[in-house]
């Protein structure tokens, strides 16, 4: 929840004073904001390699599906003669790619994904209200 624009110079006048009377709290304060960016990054990047890693891998499968799935249609339409075990064999190859490709697809949706930057958006309202307590004190 952001402050209503009328909010906004009395916040920004606490901010003020509040930087002027105690700038080490401050300082502090927004070392404590920047470990907090950045181990949200860190989480989120992390989050998203791990998906993009299994995502890709399922692309590369399915990808290698469709070409032997190719391979295999063409074996079988210039075949004369194809055995009941030969027929098996040329869809079954490239089977083994899909069902590959659909596992990664289930491994990159395992792992469930906090909202990105929650703690930073939940460490700001919490400044916010305490600047809207502190303004309406002063």
């Amino acid at each position: 929840m952001t402050a209503p624009v009328g909010e906004w110079p009395a916040l920004a006048r606490t901010l003020l004073q509040l930087v002027s009377t105690q700038p080490a709290l401050m300082a502090d304060h927004a070392d404590a904001y920047v470990k907090l960016v950045t181990a949200e990054t860190r989480g989120a990047v992390s989050a998203w390699r791990y998906q993009a890693l299994w995502r890709a891998l399922a692309l590369a499968g399915l990808m290698l599906t469709l070409a032997l799935a190719g391979v295999a249609l063409m074996l079988w339409a210039v075949s004369p003669v194809v055995t009941t075990l030969g027929a098996r064999s040329l869809w079954l190859v490239p089977a083994v790619p899909l069902v590959l490709a659909g596992g990664c697809l289930w491994r990159s949706r395992m792992r469930s994904v906090p909202p990105a930057f929650a703690h930073l958006y939940q460490q700001l309202r919490a400044d916010e209200q305490l600047l809207r307590e502190l303004a309406r004190h002063a």
